[in-house]
């Protein structure tokens, strides 16, 4: 039937197929054209072989799908978006990231103003609520948009909560802190998201399962406390000391009433001399030559990061291994990477580990292209 109905696609090389053809070499048929014949008429005349020479046409009477790789229906292929549509899963992403760099702009300004409590809640209940959403989207801008409100929350569901943990760490232990805590949770959570898709097998489920466990976000001022430094550089300096006064009674520890006083005075300092210096905006890093050198460095360093994790991640599947135990192996990686700089980061400095895990991974990555394409057989 497909060999008869379905012109064959010769952009693919030998042994790349997906079909056999004499039953000696696998050939690619073409996923989004058709015979344009009236199959009756070749079918009653006992013609069992396609004639190159047939007009062709786009495919009228839908797909069928090969769930071999992933198996089950994802977003993609519920929808339909193949052949001329495509594009459209690559565009969605492109808006998922957009709405990433709204959401930092803007709980990021949030954080600075009304604190890192509601820009922690706001971020993650956004995240929680567009992500249920995208469960019972029925067309694609419906999908864009839920998927551009879930940008929202990418990085900031975490970061925020990073942030204010380390406002509380003191130097002696934001190294650990800030290393160990995502070479463990974020490396266990990657590696198990993976089979979460798997075992449910079906990508609505999938929206709603991860996305449920950030509403748990709206009991974070129950939980958290606001940031002492954010409270003392808005001049809420007695909060900051009830904060803290707070984790001296958990703590079991007893700080003397002039230490206190000392810090309260210091702040009060402190506040005064912003005050006659707060004539700055995010202009001033490009105002003179070395600042400016360093700025745009540090933007294109962490392009160039962005760039190639997400990409090796989401291209795990050209390996031709399992997808999903690739993606595990290549989340696990996580945890001996984030160790190292545990252990090395203070010792080292930041330059260093810098450019040389870059300049490694980049000599990797190029090792990585010439390793052929295409699927592993087994002979």
């Amino acid at each position: 039937r497909r060999a008869l109905a379905i012109p064959v696609d010769e952009s693919f090389g030998p042994g790349l197929g997906s079909g056999i053809g004499d039953g000696s070499e696998p050939i690619a048929y073409s996923k989004c054209t058709m015979y344009a014949v009236n199959f009756t008429e070749v079918l009653a005349n006992n013609i069992r072989k396609p004639d190159p020479s047939w007009p062709t046409q786009p495919c009228r009477n839908g797909w069928e799908y090969n769930f071999t790789d992933v198996p089950y229906q994802t977003a993609a292929t519920d929808f339909e978006w193949v052949c001329d549509h495509a594009y459209l899963p690559t565009l969605a992403q492109s808006i998922f990231f957009l709405g990433a760099i709204v959401g930092g702009l803007l709980f990021g300004w949030i954080a600075d103003r009304y604190g890192r409590i509601p820009a922690l809640a706001g971020c993650n209940l956004v995240g929680f609520v567009a992500g249920v959403a995208t469960a019972f989207v029925g067309n694609f801008w419906q999908f864009s948009l839920c998927r551009f409100l879930v940008g929202f929350a990418f990085d900031n569901c975490f970061t925020m909560m990073y942030i204010l943990v380390l406002e509380y760490v003191g130097p002696k232990w934001r190294t650990f802190v800030a290393n160990m805590s995502i070479a463990l949770f974020f490396t266990t959570a990657s590696c198990a998201l993976p089979w979460i898709a798997y075992y449910l097998a079906d990508w609505k489920t999938f929206a709603i399962v991860t996305s449920a466990p950030l509403a748990l976000a709206i009991l974070t001022p129950l939980l958290v406390p606001e940031s002492a430094r954010w409270l003392v550089s808005q001049g809420k300096i007695d909060k900051a000391i009830g904060i803290l006064k707070k984790f001296e009674t958990i703590n079991k520890k007893t700080i003397d009433a002039k230490v206190y006083q000392e810090f309260s005075d210091s702040c009060v300092r402190l506040q005064e001399e912003e005050a006659a210096n707060s004539n700055y905006s995010v202009l001033d890093l490009f105002k003179t030559p070395r600042l400016r050198n360093i700025t745009i460095l540090l933007i294109v360093i962490w392009m160039a990061i962005s760039l190639v994790f997400d990409g090796h991640v989401r291209n795990v599947g050209s390996l031709g291994l399992d997808l999903f135990f690739t993606f595990t192996v290549a989340a696990a990686t996580e945890l001996p990477a984030d160790t190292f700089l545990t252990l090395t980061l203070d010792r080292w400095g930041r330059r260093w580990l810098a450019c040389g895990t870059m300049v490694a991974s980049g000599l990797f990555s190029l090792f990585a292209t010439m390793v052929p394409m295409g699927k592993l057989h087994h002979h």
